[in-house]
């Protein structure tokens, strides 16, 4: 079982502020050494300063199979999504899963290949130009997301580590003709500066293609970070990052520099 908060707050007055609330429980069972199966479900309920509400339901069907030098895992069930706003309420609903494998190339090196197809919410901001004048709208939709992930990771004599994916995925917004592709590539590093301190490093980039609008846009993500584990059971983080984004329109372009600070403590 797990919950999760979230609260996320704008500056900015145009901006949409909305709270959170997650919670997954879940069943699993070892069926042998090698293989597992279950049963999952999650609900996902979030308001909007905008007095929207959008609530997500997910039941799924789980498994792990293992070799000894190769995983394959996966989900398959159902999502809804119900979006209530002014007494108006809209619902979309459809077949959601993924599918992981993991393979060991040798004792210090593996590739993964993972394709999913989700529903989600999401908020986006919609720039229409028309001759010299722009307009934003915000619209709150549901999203069909399909996806495909490749990856390598490499481990060192040092106990350090990359990892390199490559990602794809295509979006269609259910409640409008809009739909969205994406191809990423990403880059990360990591290594101990000792017993109780790790850095990492990592960097990405994405290009987004919007069909209907026939524009282009570029995000550039990068991120530095220090892990101490200040016991067994607690660790502290800390990363700070930069982000750009460049676009056909201009009013989509933006530069971001984030702080994040973190907690972990095991419980169990």
């Amino acid at each position: 079982m797990s919950a999760e908060y979230e609260n996320t707050q704008f500056e900015e007055a145009e901006e949409t502020d909305s709270d959170r609330v997650i919670g997954i429980i879940a069943w699993n069972r070892l069926f042998s050494p090698t293989f597992s199966g279950g049963v999952s479900a999650s609900t996902d309920r979030a308001e909007l300063d905008t007095d929207e509400e959008i609530d997500k339901d997910t039941l799924s069907l789980v498994f792990n199979k293992r070799w000894p030098a190769m995983r394959v895992s996966g989900s398959v069930g159902n999502s809804r999504i119900e979006s209530r706003f002014r007494g108006v309420s809209q619902e979309s609903d459809g077949v959601v899963g993924d599918l992981m494998l993991e393979r060991e190339l040798n004792p210090s090196s593996e590739i993964y290949l993972q394709a999913s197809r989700q529903l989600t919410d999401q908020t986006s901001d919609f720039d229409i130009q028309f001759d010299d004048f722009e307009f934003n709208l915000r619209e709150t939709t549901t999203v069909e997301v399909t996806a495909l992930e490749a990856g390598l990771g490499k481990r060192f004599s040092d106990a350090s580590s990359v990892n390199i994916g490559l990602t794809a995925s295509r979006s269609d917004y259910l409640q409008t003709t809009d739909k969205e592709e994406r191809a990423g590539l990403s880059l990360r590093y990591s290594r101990p500066l000792g017993s109780r301190l790790d850095f990492n490093v990592g960097a990405s980039m994405t290009h987004y293609r919007y069909e209907d609008e026939g524009e282009d846009d570029e995000l550039f993500n990068s991120n530095v970070g220090l892990t101490y584990k200040a016991s067994r059971d607690l660790s502290v983080s800390g990363q700070i990052g930069h982000k750009q984004r460049t676009s056909d329109l201009v009013s989509r372009e933006y530069t971001e520099n984030w702080i994040a600070l973190g907690l972990t403590y095991a419980i169990f």
